[in-house]
């Protein structure tokens, strides 16, 4: 149905809204003209959605005509408020009327001003109605007479317009959904997990990398607030972690540093602590992980993608602590390229993360110590002609100082040797004041 027919349907119920009196009681046809408005006032159907993301050229009539009922249901809220005649408010009211204001949370294409300000409104009233100080407790029912929580209720109402074969249709729903999700946190959000996961992974397998984005904030919230136990029993953490894996091996920018974090965030879980679920010093997904970055890493040529990859490199090595050891040859010849004069734009990150594989790497500093101060050193004699230039990132020379500096605090021996051989070198003048600096500190 269009949007002119849904809208033009409720004119009769907008003029009951707006001339409802509230010193008589609210009959239950009012509350069905209530829901009628609400249920009209949602974003319809749309008739693209397979073949390609919204735009907002789709969205100007409705954008228009949708205000007329947001303004009936907006005096209906604020009548109900000041009334002084006691009134129970309808739990389909309530919870169609947060599903509404879900649509309108935040700027989208088929929202404006007006229309997010006015539901704002609602959603503000509604809370004082029920002595609640946010949304979220109204979903959780932690508010008076709210009869328990509605937080399930709003979601299946939402689900058949969210099955794989509809919801690319309906972006006011994906909206929805998601900020109905992340109004829920640990733990409450564990009672829900059968609910909200089959959403947040059908968004994720999308083709179009916005709506996959959509996906992989939605998983990211979830995994970060359930316990591994919650997502074993349910073979959540295999899912997941199936549907992340191979987001990796594809050539999108946008996605690589929020998929290695959810990687991260998931790993950490299920791979760490004492809920581990292989034996210490054992290959697990962590090692699966960064097997496929290095790969990824070694062979792109591509610098945003490169810029993307070696962002991610450090925080999962933090994340997957000592073990890391293990990748120490193949992470030292990803440095070696991401250290070239040539890729100058992965220089800085490509520091950082080497400083955090120092750290997790020092039982054996005196086996990568040599090798890795050559990367140093040489990328310090590129700057040297840099600085000259004055082409040079400040930040550049810190970094390598702060990582040479580690390493003649955890390998001595192997410093003195380099520091005794580059003298014998014929060094610029630069390399030589900027070694004996280290030397004195």
């Amino acid at each position: 149905m269009t949007t002119d027919v849904l809208l033009s349907n409720i004119s009769s119920d907008t003029n009951i809204l707006n001339a409802f009196s509230f010193e008589e009681y609210i009959s239950p046809s009012v509350w069905a003209s209530f829901i009628k408005v609400v249920n009209a006032s949602l974003l319809p159907e749309q008739t693209y959605g397979e073949d390609r993301p919204s735009e907002d050229n789709d969205f100007v009539c409705f954008r228009e005509k949708v205000l007329h009922g947001l303004e009936a249901l907006s005096n209906f809220m604020n009548k109900y408020a000041t009334s002084t005649v006691p009134q129970s408010f309808s739990r389909d009211a309530m919870v169609g009327l947060l599903i509404l204001y879900a649509e309108h949370s935040s700027p989208e294409i088929w929202t404006s001003n007006d229309s997010r300000n006015i539901l704002a409104s609602c959603s503000r009233v509604l809370c004082s109605i029920f002595g609640c100080t946010s949304p979220s407790e109204l979903l959780l029912g932690q508010c008076q007479n709210t009869n328990g929580p509605c937080f399930k209720q709003a979601l299946l109402l939402l689900r058949p317009k969210l099955l794989r074969n509809s919801w690319r249709k309906h972006p006011g729903a994906v909206a929805s959904y998601k900020w109905l999700l992340f109004q829920v946190y640990a733990p409450n959000l564990s009672e829900y997990l059968d609910v909200v996961s089959p959403t947040a992974l059908i968004i994720l397998d999308d083709h179009d990398i916005e709506r996959r984005l959509i996906g992989l904030d939605c998983v990211s919230h979830i995994i970060g607030n359930v316990t591994r136990t919650e997502m074993c029993q349910r073979g959540l953490h295999t899912v997941f972690y199936e549907a992340l894996a191979p987001l990796l091996l594809q050539h999108h920018v946008q996605q690589i540093e929020p998929t290695v974090s959810c990687l991260i965030k998931l790993l950490s879980v299920t791979e760490r602590g004492y809920t581990r679920s292989t034996e210490p010093g054992m290959w697990d997904q962590f090692d699966k992980t960064i097997s496929t970055l290095i790969d990824r890493m070694v062979i792109e040529d591509q610098i945003p993608l490169r810029l993307a990859y070696i962002k991610s490199l450090g925080p999962l090595m933090t994340a997957m602590g000592p073990s890391v050891i293990r990748w120490s040859k193949p992470l030292l010849s990803v440095f070696d390229g991401y250290l070239s004069k040539e890729s100058f734009d992965t220089r800085e990150y490509a520091l950082q993360a080497l400083q955090s594989f120092l750290n997790l790497t020092a039982l054996r500093i005196n086996k990568n110590g040599d090798a890795i101060l050559f990367l140093l050193l040489r990328a310090l004699q590129d700057i040297s002609t840099e600085i000259n230039e004055k082409s040079v990132q400040p930040i550049i020379p810190e970094l390598i100082k702060e990582n040479i500096i580690l390493i003649k605090k955890l390998a001595p021996a192997e410093f003195k040797s380099v520091q005794e051989e580059l003298s014998q070198l014929s060094a610029n003048s630069y390399m030589k004041n900027f070694l004996l600096g280290i030397s004195a500190a």
